[in-house]
């Protein structure tokens, strides 16, 4: 039973069934063989973002994904890709790193 998931004030206006709240959370699907998770985070985020963040880098962790956690301490969910636009920054190095 999923109901107290869903007590949050967002569900109010978003009116998401437990049935529906399941199948949109990346943290309860089952990843795809072969993933790479990066999960890169602001620093300067409200919590519950980065508790997230935190939890299906876990979750998926713990489910044989390679995972890659990075608070990037003075970005939000707005700048935290302005790294995407300088091929020398920490994420883009990060992301071809791997591939």
């Amino acid at each position: 039973d999923l109901r107290p998931l869903l007590h949050t004030s967002m569900n109010e206006k978003l009116k998401l069934d437990a049935s529906e709240a399941f199948t949109e959370s990346a943290a309860l699907q089952l990843p795809r063989k072969n993933t790479h998770f990066s999960a890169w985070v602001g620093g300067n985020e409200r919590p519950e973002f980065i508790r997230q963040a935190k939890l299906i880098a876990m979750i998926w962790e713990g489910l044989n994904v390679k995972v890659d956690y990075t608070v990037d301490a003075h970005h939000n969910h707005f700048t935290v890709i302005e790294g995407l636009k300088n091929s020398k920054s920490a994420i883009i190095k990060q992301i071809l790193r791997d591939h």
